[in-house]
């Protein structure tokens, strides 16, 4: 999803499309714990995984510096959230490389995932589109698009 998917997007917007699909690919490892396949499920969290880390390494690198000078707190919220959801992948990444990846595990990463996604959506909104003007949130989503996995 490059910005020309979202060409007056704002940050929100383009934030929550990309949230959205994240959460897609989370689906369809859910789905694919049920089919017990070693390799498409080692497929599908690869795809999940990559797509998540470089979603949250973009975000501390573009992102949070951005928000840190004018809202530290959640700045820092937001940081350890995602070292979170790094650890929590590392966790069941284990799980999918042996082949143990039960769907009730995933779906719990899931719903931490969403409630991150809601969390991180509010305090940018809040933050960009109140704080920023236009042209920063254009550059914000541009910078995210272009160091962001195709989804």
């Amino acid at each position: 999803m490059g910005a020309s998917s979202f060409p007056d997007a704002s940050v929100r917007a383009y934030l929550v499309g990309y949230h959205d699909r994240l959460e897609a690919l989370m689906e369809r490892v859910v789905a694919t714990c049920a089919l017990d396949n070693a390799t498409l499920l080692g497929d599908a969290w690869r795809a999940f995984e990559v797509s998540l880390r470089t979603h949250i390494d973009a975000e501390d690198r573009i992102v949070i510096p951005l928000l840190g000078p004018k809202n530290a707190r959640e700045a820092r919220a937001l940081s350890s959230e995602h070292r979170h959801l790094r650890a929590r992948m590392s966790e069941l990444r284990t799980s999918v490389e042996q082949g143990a990846l039960r769907a009730e595990v995933a779906r719990s990463l899931m719903d931490e995932l969403r409630a991150h996604n809601r969390h991180e959506t509010d305090v940018l909104h809040d933050h960009f589109e109140a704080v920023e003007p236009p042209e920063a949130q254009k550059t914000v989503i541009e910078a995210l698009a272009k160091s962001l996995v195709p989804l």
